[in-house]
C-alpha cells in the first residue's frame, strides 16, 4: 500500500489463507464384532474376537469385553474367549466413545468329545469251549466254540482241521461228526497265534435198553452180544 503524501513509501501486508478444518469424524452408531453371528466351543477351546466401529471412520475409543456368564465361557480384555463349561451365554463388547452402545454374540459351549476308547488287545491264543477229552458216540456230533485269549481281543477267521478224519471231521463251523471209534485231535487255528486243540473220543453207540427187562433190545448188537431166534 502506497501513501498518497508520499507516494515513494508503501507497507506492505502477508495474508495467509488456511484450508478449512476437516470435518469431525462421524458418530459411532454400533459395534461390529468379527466372526459368524454366533459362536460354538467345546470347553477349553479359545477364539479370539475383533470388534470393529460402526460407520467404519468413527472413534472406536477403547472397549471393554464382557461375559453374561463366565462359569459358561470367560473373556479377557483382548477379546478372547475360552470354553469353560457346557451352556449357552453371550459376549459383550462397549466403547468409551458412546456407553449405550454394544456388540453382541451368542455363545454355545459344548462339553468336550469323549476320547476314543482303547485299543483292543492283541490276540495272544485261542482256546476251544467245553470238556477236553470230549466224548462222542459213532455217528453223533458235537459243536464246538472258540474263544480268544485274551477275552476281549478280537478273532479274525479260524481254521477248524481234524487230525484223522476217518475218526471224526470238523467243518468250518466247528461242529464234530464222529465217524468210527478211536480218538482224534480236533484243532482251531487263527493267523499269527498257537493253534488250540481239543481230544475227542470217539466210542461205540451204547445199546438201547428195553425199559421192563433193561436188556438191549433185540436186533441191537452194539452190546457186542448176537441175539438168537
Amino acid at each position: 500500500m502506497k501513501s498518497s503524501t508520499n507516494p515513494g513509501v508503501e507497507d506492505v501486508v502477508t495474508v495467509t489463507v488456511n484450508a478449512p478444518p476437516p470435518p469431525p469424524p462421524p458418530a459411532l452408531t454400533g459395534l461390529s464384532i468379527s466372526g459368524p453371528s454366533s459362536v460354538t466351543l467345546e470347553a477349553g477351546d479359545s477364539l479370539d474376537l475383533n470388534v470393529a466401529p460402526v460407520p467404519a471412520d468413527a472413534p472406536l475409543g477403547t472397549v471393554d469385553w464382557l461375559s453374561d456368564n463366565p462359569a459358561i465361557a470367560s473373556v479377557n480384555g483382548d477379546g478372547l474367549v475360552v470354553g469353560t463349561s457346557a451352556g449357552q451365554t453371550s459376549i459383550r463388547v462397549k466403547s468409551s466413545t458412546n456407553a449405550s452402545i454394544e456388540g453382541v454374540v451368542p455363545v454355545t459351549v459344548n462339553a468336550p468329545a469323549p476320547p476314543p476308547p482303547p485299543p483292543p488287545p492283541a490276540l495272544t491264543g485261542l482256546t476251544i469251549t467245553g470238556p477236553s477229552p470230549a466224548t462222542l458216540e459213532a455217528g453223533g456230533s458235537l459243536d464246538l466254540d472258540v474263544a480268544p485269549v485274551p477275552a476281549d481281543a478280537p478273532i479274525g477267521a479260524v481254521v477248524w482241521a481234524s487230525s484223522d478224519t476217518t475218526i471224526a471231521t470238523v467243518n468250518a463251523a466247528g461242529v464234530v461228526q464222529a465217524l468210527l471209534i478211536g480218538d482224534v485231535q480236533i484243532s482251531v487255528s487263527s493267523d499269527g497265534v498257537p493253534a488250540a486243540q481239543i481230544l475227542v473220543s470217539v466210542q461205540p453207540p451204547m445199546a438201547e435198553l428195553d425199559p421192563d427187562t433193561e436188556t438191549p433190545l433185540e436186533g441191537d448188537d452194539s452190546s457186542g452180544n448176537t441175539q438168537e431166534e
